[in-house]
C-alpha cells in the first residue's frame, strides 16, 4: 500500500503521520478575525442572550470555576475572553484565589504548562498557574468525578 506523510497538530507542536495514499486530508483554516475582538467580548458580557451581564451575577466572596475547552484545534480565542471575564469578576469582588480554572480534557491527556499557556494565555496563565488555579480535568481520577445517576437513555450522567 502506498503511504504518504501528513503533518498534524498535537498540543503545541506538529508531528508526522503516515496515512494511505488514497486518505483525504482536511486542513483546518482559522475563522476570519474580529476587528475589536475585546470590545465583542466585553459587549456580550454586558449584553448576554437570556441572562443578565455577567457584573450583575457577580458578588463578593464568590467562588468561581471557569471550564475551558482542551488545547486544540480550532484554538480557543481563551487569550482573549478569560482575562476580559476575570476582570468583570476582579471588579465584582471575587478575590483572585477564589478563581480556579478547569481544562475540560474528557479522555484526552492531561495539557503540558506550555499547553495549557498557548491555551489561555500568558496573562492568565502567569496570574493563576503559580497559585493552582489552573488545572487538567482527569477523567480517570475518582476524585475529580461526582456520580449524576444514569440518563434515561441508560447513559452514565
Amino acid at each position: 500500500m502506498k503511504t504518504k506523510h501528513v503533518a498534524v497538530d498535537f498540543g503545541d507542536r506538529q508531528i508526522e503521520i503516515t496515512v494511505p495514499r488514497r486518505a483525504h486530508v482536511v486542513e483546518f483554516k482559522d475563522p476570519p478575525r474580529l476587528k475589536a475582538p475585546v470590545a465583542a467580548v466585553r459587549q456580550a458580557l454586558a449584553e448576554p442572550n437570556g441572562s443578565p451581564p455577567l457584573a450583575a451575577l457577580v458578588k463578593p466572596g464568590m467562588r468561581v470555576a471557569i471550564g475551558f475547552d482542551d488545547p486544540g484545534r480550532p484554538p480557543a480565542p481563551g487569550h482573549v475572553i478569560l482575562p476580559t471575564v476575570v476582570d468583570v469578576l476582579l471588579k465584582g469582588g471575587v478575590r483572585e484565589e477564589d478563581i480556579l480554572f478547569i481544562s475540560g480534557n474528557g479522555n484526552h491527556r492531561k495539557w503540558t504548562p506550555s499547553e495549557l499557556a498557548a491555551s489561555v494565555g500568558p496573562r492568565i496563565f502567569n496570574r493563576f498557574w503559580p497559585l493552582g488555579g489552573i488545572i487538567n480535568h482527569d477523567c480517570a481520577d475518582p476524585a475529580q468525578l461526582k456520580d449524576l445517576g444514569v440518563t434515561p437513555g441508560g447513559g452514565v450522567a
